[in-house]
């Protein structure tokens, strides 16, 4: 009987059980996923920025996301005993408190594909309030016959463009010359005498009234004396980088403005490593990234010079509306591929070279891409006279420069040289 009772009992529960099992519904099926949300990139209008103690200075920043994610953002002060930081609008405001250097980060308030916030920096150099005279301006003065503030360095920085992609590229070296002095590690300051090259006037010097760095800035100014009896002589700056930082292939990109006035020619270009490869130039191989005449700032050049005999490539970039790029900074890149060479203003293309040779000196052509396949490194220097841009008259002002912000050098992992 009580086992009769106990089977029953189990009974009843096994089939409550099983009716309880039949009440629970089936799991719904999985929900499509919604996309994510997430910023897709973080960057500023301008990477460095020049303030003086008690001033301001507005950067704007762009946060792209996918359409949905927050596209706000937070800045904050590596020192802010130096600079201060604010946010307002799509803007930073950054304070000068006194002379330094602060790193202001901007961190996205969304997190990106990956799941981590996204970032960028800009760099804030503040300089003091100007109270006296120092050593150095007073032989600057002395030296150029003007007063060294006329040299604008803090000017706006041109927009940049969207046909230049650095996607693929690792930053192999840069130079933002933030130091005191010119670092002779990374630089050559090369000697010449007047009328060397192109009939241009002027001797290069290793000179700190020609050479100097400030306030963030690589300044290259030319020098006029007249000596008693009459005779006027001139000085300037070239700087590379020559057996220090030497690349075949790769993305080269200076941010700078130039100097105005006639006879003026500033540049920045690549030239041959070893002129012994293919022999002396124009065999060599040389990549113009920067030509803008001193009587024509509105109109930059790029330009290879190439073969035996001389040929050469040229792409020119005309500002409108009366932009000049004496009168701000604009960054200037040539991108160097095998097979292929092109030239950006600001991030915008404006030429392409594809074809070119070079030949032996008995003649004799080389394989395609010769010349541009072997090591070229930096060059920045501003000639004064010259075949090509003319010289100097009574209206060229010798209270003028090129001005270098920075100096950067990308490459890829690795490139295919398999090119007809």
């Amino acid at each position: 009987m009580l086992r009769k009772d106990i089977s029953r009992k189990l009974l009843t529960l096994a089939l409550s059980a099983c009716t309880a099992c039949t009440m629970i519904p089936a799991a719904a099926a999985p929900a499509q996923a919604a996309s994510k949300n997430y910023v897709k990139s973080v960057k500023a209008a301008k990477k460095k920025v020049s303030v003086k103690a008690g001033k301001t200075a507005k950067v704007k920043i762009t946060v792209k996301t996918n359409g949905k994610a927050n596209a706000g953002f937070t800045a904050k002060s590596s020192k802010k005993s130096i600079a201060t930081v604010k946010v307002k609008g799509k803007n930073i405001i950054i304070t000068g408190k006194k002379k330094g250097t602060a790193v202001i980060t901007i961190t996205s308030k969304a997190k990106g594909k990956d799941g981590k916030k996204l970032k960028t920096e800009v760099k804030a150099v503040v300089s003091a309030e100007k109270t006296t005279t120092t050593d150095d301006e007073k032989q600057a003065t002395q030296t150029f016959g003007g007063d060294i503030s006329k040299i604008a360095l803090d000017v706006p920085v041109a927009e940049m463009g969207t046909d230049l992609s650095y996607e693929g590229y690792d930053l192999k070296w840069e130079d933002n010359f933030d130091g005191t002095a010119l670092n002779r590690n990374d630089w050559n300051v090369e000697l010449h005498e007047p009328g060397w090259v192109n009939q241009e006037w002027q001797e290069y010097v290793d000179s700190e009234t020609n050479i100097k760095l400030q306030d963030g800035k690589l300044v290259i100014m030319p020098q006029k004396t007249v000596d008693a009896d009459g005779n006027a002589h001139y000085t300037s700056g070239r700087v590379t980088t020559q057996n220090k930082h030497d690349y075949t292939y790769g993305m080269f990109e200076a941010r700078l403005k130039v100097p105005k006035g006639m006879g003026y020619l500033p540049a920045f270009w690549l030239m041959a490593t070893d002129e012994g490869d293919y022999g002396q130039w124009p065999r060599c191989g040389e990549i113009d990234i920067m030509e803008v005449l001193g009587n024509n700032t509105s109109e930059s050049h790029g330009t290879i010079h190439y073969g035996s005999p001389h040929e050469q490539n040229q792409g020119t970039y005309k500002l409108t509306d009366g932009h000049s790029y004496a009168d701000e900074y604009h960054t200037f890149t040539v991108e160097w591929n095998p097979g292929e060479i092109k030239w950006y203003v600001d991030g915008h293309l404006f030429h392409t070279a594809t074809d070119w040779f070079s030949a032996t000196e008995n003649g004799g052509e080389l394989t395609f891409p010769a010349p541009f396949d072997h090591n070229f490194y930096m060059i920045l220097n501003l000639a004064v006279g010259g075949e090509w841009v003319g010289y100097p008259d009574e209206n060229t002002s010798y209270d003028e420069a090129l001005v270098v912000d920075y100096v950067k050098a990308y490459q890829k992992a690795s490139y295919d040289e398999n090119v007809k």
